[in-house]
């Protein structure tokens, strides 16, 4: 697998040209090793260095994508097992960061809910997800990223029923709109909310682990 994941960086190097090629490494593999200073450098200062760490969100684009891809071939009836390797696939080439190894837990447990029929709920799986991690190592709770992945995410999960009322309704006046153009505005201020909703949610959760 490690192999596997030099393979990859080598491929990015040949395809791209400086300092792309190491920002996709960055980006897509977790490999930061490449990247030139200057570059951190500006992503440190714009505030914008959490775009270099491999997040939960790399997992979500990827289940995105894997679930569009399995319904196209396979139906609406897509296999659950394509959905966990192609996470767990990705939590290996990544190199097992926490908050990759947090997601694809969760992604596991969603799928399985989903399989099974069960509610699907975030809240136990998150919890589910921390267990397992400590139990494998009880170390992890000291680590600060650790802490503020499991907070960022607990709140993000708390502020859903909120998005997805606010959701519901601007879709239902988007469908009621009598032109495109308003069906469009709408659900842009759709997009907008859902960005502004989820932001706050993790910023309020982890503002207390940031303030200390």
């Amino acid at each position: 697998m490690f192999g596997l994941r030099r393979n990859l960086a080598e491929e990015l190097q040949e395809a791209l040209p400086e300092p792309h090629s190491a920002l996709a490494q960055g980006l897509l593999l977790g490999l930061r090793g490449q990247l030139p200073a200057d570059v951190k450098e500006d992503f440190r200062q714009t505030g914008a260095a959490h775009l270099l760490a491999i997040s939960g969100l790399h997992v979500g684009v990827l289940i995105a994508m894997t679930m569009m891809a399995a319904t196209w071939i396979f139906g609406r009836r897509s296999p659950a097992y394509l959905l966990l390797a192609a996470i767990w696939f990705y939590v290996l080439v990544s190199g097992f960061p926490v908050s990759v190894l947090l997601a694809g837990i969760m992604g596991s447990v969603f799928f399985a809910a989903l399989a099974l029929g069960r509610p699907r709920s975030a809240l136990p799986s998150l919890a589910l997800s921390a267990a397992v991690m400590v139990g494998i190592d009880p170390k992890i709770l000291g680590q600060i990223s650790v802490q503020l992945s499991f907070t960022a995410l607990a709140g993000i999960v708390l502020v859903l029923p909120l998005h997805s009322k606010i959701s519901v309704a601007i879709t239902r006046q988007a469908a009621a709109s009598g032109s495109w153009l308003r069906h469009l505005a709408w659900q842009a201020g759709n997009w907008i909310s859902s960005a502004l909703i989820v932001s706050l949610g993790a910023t309020l959760a982890t503002w207390p682990l940031v303030a200390s």
